[in-house]
């Protein structure tokens, strides 16, 4: 039983290891990350974080058949208010297109370090 089920999970290969992509023109970039940010504002009670700008993003591709893993820096605010920070997010975009949220996190307020 244990061997099937290792048979049948989806992990990233052995050599799998995350490679920085561009963001600046990226619309695919772009659009995870307004993915993320639009999941996160559902998720959290009263949510109204708006993407200012993905600063860094890398992706990982995972078994032939799953698809890859996107860990995106992103700067969001409150639409009336200044940056509030930078953010984590990962997201899954499977090998079929649907794209699942994964996390989402603070990582800087304002010049400060998130531990």
């Amino acid at each position: 039983m244990a061997q099937e089920r290792q048979e049948g999970m989806r992990t990233a290969p052995p050599d799998a290891q995350w490679v920085a992509i561009e963001t600046s023109n990226s619309e695919e970039v772009q659009s995870l990350a307004e993915f993320a940010v639009n999941e996160q504002n559902q998720k959290s009670d009263g949510g109204n974080l708006k993407l200012g700008a993905v600063v860094e993003a890398w992706e990982m591709s995972l078994a032939p058949d799953a698809g890859s893993l996107y860990l995106l820096h992103l700067i969001a605010a409150a639409p009336e208010g200044p940056p509030t920070g930078m953010f984590q997010a990962i997201v899954w975009k499977t090998a079929g297109g649907p794209r699942l949220f994964i996390s989402f996190r603070m990582k800087t307020i304002i010049g400060c370090q998130i531990l």
